[in-house]
């Protein structure tokens, strides 16, 4: 049939072609919301700390936009998130006027605190195929790094 040659030009092909379909700035899990929502990523977030008691809600929309983060890794294909409204929030989640996002394969990290610098609160999670997403929230900056809470996220 084939020979050894031939069978690995075909891998690498079936690799290339594979590579060459994802664009690198349109991770696997952003594609599809993105087609359903072309105007913005609407997230409803809850926040929880330890024990389970709510530390609030955000109401966000992740945009198409470039957002510009201190955080290294995050540009430049983060995107901008507005705050849309926010209920009830613990001063420990506080956050600026804008976000960042940064999808990569399943995973999300968002920068809750936009253009600050060294006084970051990040959500880093996993975003399942239906756009939902749960993971942690860190607070961090020069000397310091804290647990703050955990997120559950669904689009509305």
């Amino acid at each position: 049939m084939f020979g050894i040659g031939a069978r690995v030009c075909l891998s690498l092909s079936l690799a290339m072609v594979a590579v060459c379909g994802a664009r690198a700035d349109e991770p696997s899990s952003i594609g599809p919301l993105r087609a359903k929502f072309p105007h913005g990523i609407p997230w409803h977030v809850e926040f929880s700390d330890s024990a389970g008691k709510s530390l609030g809600a955000i109401d966000m929309l992740i945009t198409a936009e470039n957002g510009s983060s201190c955080l290294g890794g995050m540009n430049p294909d983060g995107l901008r998130v507005e705050f849309v409204r926010k209920d009830n929030l613990s001063p420990s989640l506080s956050t600026t006027s804008y976000g960042v996002a940064k999808f990569t394969g399943d995973k999300i990290r968002i920068d809750l605190t936009g253009g600050l610098c060294d006084a970051y609160r990040v959500m880093d999670g996993q975003v399942a195929a239906d756009g939902s997403s749960t993971g942690n929230v860190v607070g961090f900056g020069m000397r310091y790094s804290k647990d703050l809470a955990t997120y559950r996220a669904s689009i509305r």
